[in-house]
């Protein structure tokens, strides 16, 4: 019943591609002001061409295991 009513009523919403400067504010949001942070976020857009689901996905599985805290 609860997913036919999230289907029902649920709206498809489609993100547009984040820039550069939005994939850098969003990791600095998370970090902090880091050392290498324009070179990670580079990286980032680089690896997802801005996709918005995907540079989370990415960007969680570095908080996950640690990496950008201990790396960057």
């Amino acid at each position: 019943e609860a997913f036919a009513v999230l289907e029902r009523e649920a709206a498809e919403l489609v993100l547009a591609a984040l820039d550069r400067e939005q994939i850098e504010a969003l990791l600095g949001s998370v970090f902090g002001d880091v050392p290498n942070l324009a070179l990670v976020s580079e990286r980032l857009y680089q690896a997802t061409s801005g996709n918005p689901r995907e540079t989370m996905e990415l960007l969680q599985s570095l908080v996950g295991r640690a990496v950008a805290l201990t790396r960057m």
